[in-house]
């Protein structure tokens, strides 16, 4: 799921507010850190060069899209993925182990 904009006026999104997806590849983080050190660059523009606020609609075409056609595109494929190599040979579990996840692999006959 992505957000249908990431600047609103004076407010920025960006991370798991502005997109959120499986946590299979750890796109969310990265995706997160980007949007991040993307938003930092116009700041600095606007800030310290004295840029058009406008430049923050360009952080908000430049995320959206890639959240859109790479970070959401390679989170299906991860999961595909998953699926593939964990159907076939048994059941596996996600377990929650204090703020992780982890994934125990089952191989019992059904």
């Amino acid at each position: 799921m992505v957000s249908e904009t990431y600047r609103k006026g004076r407010v920025l999104l960006a991370g798991d507010s502005a997109h959120v997806n499986n946590l299979l590849g750890g796109m969310g983080m990265n995706g997160g850190l980007h949007d991040g050190v993307n938003a930092a660059e116009k700041f600095i523009q606007i800030l310290n060069h004295g840029s058009s606020e406008d430049l923050l609609n360009l952080y908000n075409r430049q995320r959206q899209l890639i959240a859109i056609e790479y970070v959401q595109a390679q989170t299906i494929h991860n999961k595909k993925t998953w699926k593939k190599k964990t159907q076939p040979s048994g059941k596996s579990i996600w377990m929650k182990s204090g703020k992780s996840w982890t994934i125990r692999k089952d191989n019992l006959s059904s």
